[in-house]
C-alpha cells in the first residue's frame, strides 16, 4: 500500500491524510493515539476498495472535545501493513 503524510502538519483547523488501496481492496484502521497511548479518534475502520481514499481529522476527539496544541500519532493499517505518523496542533 502507499501512504502519505498528513497536511497540513502543524495544523490549525483540521489535517487530510490519503492512502491507497491496491489489489482487491483490504480491511483499512485509521486511529489517531496523544502521546500517553490513548486512543482520541478513529477515522476509519472499514474495508476499502482498491483505490485512494480520504481520512481527515478537525482535531476533535470521540467525545467531541477539542484536543490542546501538542503532537498525537496516527495510526494507520491497510491490511497487513502498518504505518505510524507524527502529527501536530497548534492553537
Amino acid at each position: 500500500y502507499e501512504s502519505f503524510r498528513p497536511t497540513p502538519n502543524p495544523f490549525r483547523d483540521g489535517m487530510r491524510m490519503v492512502d491507497a488501496v491496491g489489489g482487491a481492496g483490504d480491511r483499512v484502521s485509521i486511529r489517531v493515539y496523544d502521546v500517553a497511548g490513548r486512543l482520541v479518534r478513529t477515522l476509519v475502520n472499514d474495508f476499502q476498495p482498491a483505490g485512494r481514499h480520504l481520512a481527515t481529522w478537525d482535531g476533535v476527539s470521540e467525545q467531541g472535545v477539542r484536543m490542546k496544541s501538542g503532537m498525537y500519532f496516527i495510526h494507520a493499517r491497510i491490511g497487513d501493513d502498518a504505518k505510524q505518523v507524527r502529527v501536530t496542533i497548534l492553537k
